[in-house]
């Protein structure tokens, strides 16, 4: 560490995450997830800070839809991104505890967030610290990036390096309008890789999942646009029990159910799910995407998502469905012959690998590091957003090189690339 300002941005607990005889706690083996303790816990540990959280009530839509898999609200009004955050589950608990942790992350990288902070060209950063090859930053589509220009800068640890390493501060602080515009607006802001959690390990686990996650959707869509479908999951060969339950949940309500394997390089099992109302009482294709070292959990994930975004549309609850993404979404709505023609297409998915997940976050965040490297991944970059206030810890992770999240301003980088070349499809 170089300078008085990293060591205050670092802090203590992420650079000393994975050190030797730290004591690691054991994780709750849940029914669909993986916890520290249980979601009734984290409930009540987090109850009373909901007035500070901004957060004003937490809601129960389940019963708004026909399929019955929990999803819920957490509204907070005066959000600067997004003032509805929504959350899923097998049981109402931990679709409650979802959201309620969702909106907390975004109330932290929105208000909470005052990283130390300096101002330099990325030039000058690179010729004094740690920072991103200029081609793996999440660079905002069709955004100008001088590198000679006064950028703000903090730091965040790397885990991979085990040093500290600097970031721009706009594309972590979702709330800053000014500094976004002093940065001409150079990077996708979204909250890919903002992940909270009981303790720092399962925090800095969610964030790596999250960033791997949307990396492998993202290369999959690219490859998609040019025509390669995702391999195909075959459903009545999965014996997995919380999947099978979810299945039998939609196979009762008459959806149609499509489970894609969306694994890359990186080799964490990633699906895609997306159901579709063949009789259309609730037009469009809702879709929902999980990852984790556990591929039944990594499932599960993918299709509570799916049915989330169906119930939460069902709501109208969302202010981030814009009236031309929802018009855009009934267009492609997915007919009968649109999905039918998609599964006949689509190649054979491979049987899922045995699960690696571990008994701790510690261990399983190791795994995911390793995973990286083995795909060519130098860097992966926590930045602590946690306030001594507030009993979670919240966190960025970033991992330059990864494809981000495919919002208006994602630009496909060079791994989308070259996934759809290895994929048999030409560049547009």
């Amino acid at each position: 560490m170089s300078s008085a300002l990293e060591k205050a941005a670092l802090g203590r607990d992420i650079p000393s995450l994975l050190a030797p005889g730290r004591p690691r706690l054991p994780k709750r083996r849940l029914d669909g997830t993986h916890r520290v303790v249980a979601p009734e816990e984290t409930l009540e540990r987090v109850r009373p800070y909901l007035p500070r959280l901004g957060i004003t009530r937490l809601a129960d839509i389940t019963g708004l839809d026909t399929i019955g898999i929990p999803v819920t609200l957490a509204v907070r009004p005066n959000g600067r991104v997004l003032s509805i955050s929504s959350g899923k589950g097998l049981t109402t608990t931990s679709a409650l505890v979802s959201g309620l942790m969702e909106s907390l992350e975004l109330h932290h990288a929105e208000v909470e967030w005052s990283p130390p902070s300096l101002r330099r060209s990325y030039v000058e950063m690179r010729g004094e610290y740690v920072v991103p090859a200029k081609q793996d930053l999440p660079l905002a589509k069709a955004a100008p990036f001088p590198e000679h220009w006064p950028y703000e800068w903090t730091w965040g640890w790397d885990l991979i390096g085990q040093q500290s390493a600097a970031l721009p501060v706009s594309m972590i602080h979702m709330g800053n309008r000014s500094t976004r515009i002093h940065d001409l607006f150079s990077f996708q802001i979204t909250s890919n890789g903002l992940a909270s959690g009981n303790t720092a390990a399962e925090a800095v686990t969610a964030g790596l999942l999250e960033v791997i996650e949307r990396d492998a959707i993202a290369c999959h869509t690219e490859a998609w646009r040019h025509g390669a479908v995702p391999p195909l999951v075959d459903l009545s060969a999965i014996e997995y029990p919380t999947v099978r339950a979810l299945t039998a949940r939609l196979d009762d309500a008459d959806i149609v159910l499509l489970l894609f394997d969306c694994s890359v390089d990186t080799g964490v099992p990633v699906y895609w799910a997306n159901i579709v109302d063949p009789h259309k009482l609730v037009p469009g294709t809702f879709s929902g995407y999980g990852a984790h070292l556990d591929p039944e959990i990594a499932m599960t994930r993918a299709i509570t998502e799916a049915v989330q975004a169906r119930t939460v549309t069902v709501a109208g609850s969302r202010d981030d469905i814009y009236r031309h993404r929802e018009a855009l979404r009934r267009a492609h709505s997915g007919s009968d012959e649109g999905w039918r023609s998609t599964a006949a297409s689509a190649p054979s998915a491979p049987a899922p690998p045995p699960s690696h997940a571990d008994s701790t976050f510690e261990a399983d965040t190791e795994t995911l590091l390793d995973r990286l490297k083995s795909a060519g991944l130098e860097r992966a970059i926590v930045v602590d957003l946690s306030t001594q206030w507030c009993p979670a810890t919240v966190v960025k992770v970033v991992v330059p090189g990864l494809e981000g999240y495919r919002f208006e301003n994602y630009e496909p980088g060079h791994r989308a690339r070259s996934f759809v070349s290895a994929r048999g499809g030409a560049r547009s």
